[in-house]
């Protein structure tokens, strides 16, 4: 279905997925324990990368190395955050609008059900967040995933939304890394998609 923006196709893949990963993160979602488990997995992803520089005897050489091996504008940013699923600020809004539901249901004040990281993280992701109505949300994921972007290239275009091709380069130079290059035209087109997308929400 087409009309006007570019429409999300009704059963479409990208459609189920998101709905999935939407879902699935409201049935069992918690805030603290969400920033906990960031915080866990980077520290143990440092913790051993220090210990297997300091089994070779090499710790502040291979950590220098490991370093300079990781860059952001080639897409090299190690195995694990690679592969790491990513939610634009407009997705995390909409699961944390949706479990705020759930605690206006369960308490007449749900203030008090509330830790103080959801509520800044609540506020956060809704005053970035670029699109604001569901079917939009998706929308950004489809195009954007038409494309075969890496997670974190895809939530960068999406929370940032800049307006040329230029601009989109800059903030995610990866686009135009070897090997996997988007054409200008492309880029461009994916640009514009996401602009009728908030237009017309």
């Amino acid at each position: 279905m087409r009309c006007g923006v570019v429409a999300t196709r009704p059963g479409s893949r990208s459609c189920e997925i998101v709905d999935r990963v939407i879902k699935s993160c409201l049935a069992s979602f918690d805030v603290d324990s969400f920033f906990l488990y960031l915080l866990d997995r980077k520290s143990g992803f440092l913790r051993r990368r220090r210990e297997l520089a300091h089994c070779d005897g090499l710790e502040s050489s291979a950590t220098m190395s490991a370093d300079e091996d990781e860059n952001a504008a080639e897409l090299k940013i190690g195995e694990e955050f690679l592969k790491a699923k990513c939610l634009m600020n407009c997705e995390v809004a909409l699961i944390l609008d949706r479990r705020l539901e759930q605690l206006q249901q369960m308490s007449d004040d749900p203030t008090n059900q509330m830790s103080q990281v959801f509520e800044k993280s609540h506020q956060y992701v809704k005053r970035f967040s670029r699109y604001k109505n569901q079917d939009a949300v998706k929308q950004v994921r489809e195009i954007l995933s038409r494309n075969k972007l890496a997670e974190f290239e895809l939530c960068v275009l999406g929370n940032l939304c800049p307006e040329t091709v230029e601009e989109a380069i800059a903030m995610v130079p990866s686009l135009k890394s070897k090997g996997r290059a988007l054409e200008d035209d492309a880029i461009e087109k994916m640009l514009n998609d996401l602009s009728l997308i908030k237009k017309f929400e």
